[in-house]
């Protein structure tokens, strides 16, 4: 952590205690408003600095393994990597062993798949990452039709199907316990004999069995259950003391309770078990009592500011208690159970009747209960005494509510605009000053009521409407500065008002204060999940930034929350972030990427494009991205397709070719051995540029890349031409070329043709997976041209493997297999 996030950091739990300590003397009988504006600062201030110092860990390289070769050394591997848990759960070290086997087997990737099923019948306690990862490495889909598959599953003693389900599946409700259990306190067994536990009484609670749930869960011992554990059998007391009326639980439960707040003491679900029973059980007036004095320790907890509200709708305080419900309903708007309790507590304020003798008194009261059912968009507004039917401030709202009635937007801020001229009351002028902005959702509207916004900031500079509307106006005049700092105090009078951290985002990006934008956008993102804005203002700023990888993250959720058709300018940032970063990449750092690359370009070519977006630069350039990702997997027809779309586009608006595309064209070509084309179009684009004012650099470079393409075409032989129509033969029936490999191999070890012998030898193996007596014949040469080539290691498999199938074919070419035993030993 840098010196600056730790400082930031400082002053944020300095920022807690001195709100908490505020928070211990207000009492919200008397000040409800007041103590729920502090816990919203407090937990505002929570969720920033937990934000802040959570580390988004980056894509960790696969590290080197050992030399893995044989099933045996394989499962060896898997189990130590098992019975670490350090290690376990950490899915580049599983990555690194199926990478190793890859690399330097010698058999068919088939044979390992019986022996890591049975591996996994007794080692299942992992996560669907590590499952998907195996079933994606291994040929398990040709295993699972066998007959021998269909046998085992018929054994009752192993788990042969479960197996192949969390293979298929993965295992959710493992992952989400795995998640909550620190494995920090466990060593593997204990952690296995505890997962264990926790699962069979899962399937107990299903099936309603709550009282064998109850022993199970009770066999690990107190101080070592994990917090998951003791909400579980609190959970079971619960329900049976609350809703089976057992007698016997509701003795016990306050013992339980406090053995497990003993180690848990600030768990959110523990505590609102704790308030709830007490609320069932205990007056609510000693209930409302200790829940205030656990708000005060706990502010952050939503669940006992919940209890609270009901403690004071029993009560009938329908004011605090709406005032509280209304609150979590903001907070958390697709919570039933709160809305629900909103409108009880609504209810009972709507249907208290006015009493108050004095008439200043009398005409605030009346204004409050207006203002609460507009709010509501209760349009039917209740009926005042004769003597303030005049009353201006009256007037305006009911002017309000027949609009809102009417239905008519038309001159609706004309009519508002009108309103506000009569009003006196502080509220009825800032209602209705909201209602106008809600007027001008566009920036550019904003600046029509400038001078409006200025005189109400004037009048009421720490109201929220003004500070927020004002916001909103220094950001459309291009003030970004002003703007922030607007935002942010607007942020502090209403927290829960989301928007105004989407403002400084938008700010801080514009002021290339890239740090408060990223801030700012993952407090917005973290209650926005599907909203478009918090991904591109953290994204652009990690762009702008150079951070290309995390752009790239944040690019790539945006764009599909966009669909169908993300604008070109968000498609671009999608594809450039990822081109980016992988240039800063090796060739053996790109390798780990080719299925994030080739699921990159899918989702490119998934998204709409019309003619606005192959007519904009930023459409254009995104094609020309997407192509030079389809470059790095060998995607080149595809690559080929895209870029000389792109150039058409360029062509046809009489604009110059870029030098990107240009080369990127060139060097497609050369992969495809269209030699010819691509020496014509570098000729081509070169007479141009040699008749334009462009830089020397330019023209160089395509005489560079001309010159390439001809050494290409020189080193591509006879021998060459005939692998490459050989191997687009075989891929269509594999079978019916094998034994072409063989005789093509052979002529190139005759004419010495190194490149062929191994691409022919690379492409061979990669392609049929099965042995055969010519596997012994490819083996062996393949590893002596690599040899020949000064590359021990890469031909020393190749050996190894000729060998393998020397035993498994004998009498097949004994000179060859001796010849490799031979030449293994003095290698040795």
């Amino acid at each position: 952590m840098s010196t600056e996030n730790t400082a930031i950091e400082k002053d944020k739990t300095a920022v807690l205690q001195s709100l908490k300590q505020e928070i211990q003397t207000v009492e919200p009988d008397n000040h409800i408003h007041e103590f729920l504006s502090l816990l919203d600062q407090y937990r505002l201030t929570i969720k920033e600095l937990t934000l802040e110092s959570t580390v988004v860990k980056p894509k960790a390289p696969t590290p080197n393994d050992a030399l893995i070769q044989t099933p045996q050394q394989l499962i060896a591997r898997f189990t130590e990597i098992y019975d670490c848990l350090d290690t376990r759960f950490d899915l580049c070290v599983w990555q690194a062993a199926v990478k190793s086997l890859k690399e330097n087997t010698n058999t068919g990737l088939q044979v390992f798949c019986i022996h890591i099923i049975e591996f996994l019948l007794d080692h299942c306690y992992l996560t669907s990452d590590t499952f998907q990862l195996l079933n994606h490495s291994f040929p398990f889909d040709s295993l699972f039709e066998t007959s021998e598959w269909n046998e085992l599953e018929k054994n009752t003693e192993k788990s042969y199907a479960f197996v192949k389900s969390i293979l298929n599946k993965g295992n959710f409700e493992q992952d989400l316990l795995i998640e909550t259990i620190p494995v920090e306190r466990y060593v593997s067994e204990q952690f296995d004999a505890y997962l264990a536990t926790i699962l069979h009484s899962s399937g107990l609670l299903r099936n309603g069995q709550n009282q064998q749930a109850l022993q199970v869960l009770s066999s690990i011992p107190a101080e070592n259950r994990p917090l998951v554990v003791w909400q579980r059998i609190i959970q079971v007391f619960y329900k049976a003391s609350m809703l089976e009326g057992n007698e016997r639980a509701k003795e016990i439960f306050p013992q339980f309770m406090d053995n497990a707040l003993a180690y848990f003491p600030n768990d959110d679900h523990l505590l609102y078990l704790q308030g709830a029973f007490r609320l069932e059980t205990r007056p609510t007036q000693e209930s409302k009592t200790v829940l205030i004095t656990l708000l005060k320790k706990h502010p952050q907890q939503d669940k006992l500011l919940f209890l609270l509200g009901r403690c004071y709708l029993n009560l009938k305080q329908y004011e605090n208690a709406y005032a509280i419900f209304k609150r979590l309903v903001e907070i958390y708007p697709i919570n039933l159970e709160y809305v629900s309790f909103s409108t009880l507590a609504l209810d009972g304020v709507l249907s208290q009747p006015i009493l108050v003798d004095h008439h200043l008194d009398l005409k605030g009261n009346y204004i409050k209960r207006m203002l609460l059912q507009l709010e509501l968009y209760i349009h039917d507004l209740i009926e005042v005494p004769e003597e303030l039917e005049k009353d201006p401030d009256i007037e305006a709202l009911k002017m309000y509510a027949d609009l809102q009635d009417d239905q008519q937007d038309k001159g609706l801020d004309i009519s508002l605009t009108n309103a506000l001229h009569i009003t006196q009351d502080k509220n009825v002028k800032l209602f209705l000053f909201n209602k106008l902005m809600d007027c001008y959702p566009n920036f550019d509207d904003i600046l029509g009521v400038k001078d409006l916004i200025l005189s109400f900031l004037e009048a009421y500079p720490n109201e929220f409407p003004t500070v927020y509307a004002a916001a909103g106006l220094y950001y459309a005049q291009g003030n970004y500065e002003e703007a922030y700092d607007f935002y942010d105090r607007a942020s502090q009078l209403n927290p829960q008002h989301i928007y105004t951290f989407q403002g400084m985002a938008r700010s801080a990006l514009h002021m290339e204060e890239y740090d408060k934008a990223i801030a700012a956008s993952r407090v917005f993102q973290y209650e926005r999940k599907y909203d478009r804005s918090g991904y591109y203002c953290m994204g652009k700023s990690y762009y702008n930034m150079g951070v290309y990888d995390k752009a790239y993250e944040c690019f790539k959720w945006m764009v599909q929350l966009v669909r169908p058709q993300p604008s070109p300018h968000d498609q671009y940032v999608f594809v450039a972030s990822l081109s980016k970063y992988l240039s800063q990449l090796d060739e053996e750092g790109r390798k780990a990427f080719e299925h994030e690359i080739e699921n990159a370009i899918s989702l490119f070519e998934s998204l709409g494009k019309d003619e606005d977006f192959d007519e904009s630069n930023e459409g254009r350039w995104a094609y020309l991205h997407t192509a030079m990702l389809c470059e790095y997997v060998a995607m080149h027809e595809n690559g080929l397709e895209t870029v000389n779309h792109t150039i058409s586009l360029w062509q046809q608006d009489n604009i110059s070719i870029p030098i990107e595309a240009a080369s990127l064209k060139a060097r497609l070509l050369g992969s495809l051995f269209r030699f010819e084309e691509a020496k014509d179009f570098l000729n081509t684009h070169l007479e141009y540029l040699q008749q334009e004012p462009v830089d020397k650099e330019q023209i160089e470079e395509i005489i560079q890349m001309l010159n390439h393409i001809n050494e290409q075409q020189e080193e591509d032989s006879e021998l060459s031409r005939k692998l490459r129509v050989l191997m687009q033969k075989s891929d269509a029936d594999p079978a019916e070329w094998r034994h072409v490999y063989v005789q093509l191999m052979y002529k190139a070890m005759m004419g010495k043709e190194h490149k062929v012998m191994i691409k022919a030898g690379l492409h061979y193996f990669s392609h049929y997976l099965s042995s055969d007596p010519d596997d012994i014949f490819m083996a062996f040469w393949t590893g002596n041209t690599y040899k020949e080539l000064g590359d021990w290691e890469t031909a020393k498999p190749y050996f190894e493997r000729c060998l393998a199938m020397g035993e498994l074919f004998p009498g097949e070419s004994p000179n060859l297999v001796t010849m490799a035993g031979m030449t293994l030993r003095s290698n040795s």
